[in-house]
């Protein structure tokens, strides 16, 4: 490993505003030029997929605190 690893899991994601295939963490209640950087795509849908995926994920978590995934 290069450098310490940082997880953005927690976070909700978005896709890039330029550049549609880049995910981004958003550390804040609005996108900013600083959000750090998760990823890049193939494609702008699978990129929205993704975010939708985990964001889906996150707030079901948040909402049901005991629920089980099943990963």
């Amino acid at each position: 490993m290069i450098g310490p690893q940082v997880t953005y899991l927690g976070l909700l994601w978005r896709t890039g505003r330029t550049v549609g295939r880049t995910i981004w963490a958003r550390p804040g209640a609005t996108p900013s030029d600083n959000d750090p950087l998760v990823g890049v795509m193939v494609t702008d849908e699978l990129a929205a997929e993704v975010v939708r995926a985990h964001n889906s994920a996150l707030l079901d978590r948040a909402l049901d605190p005991g629920r089980q995934d099943n990963t």
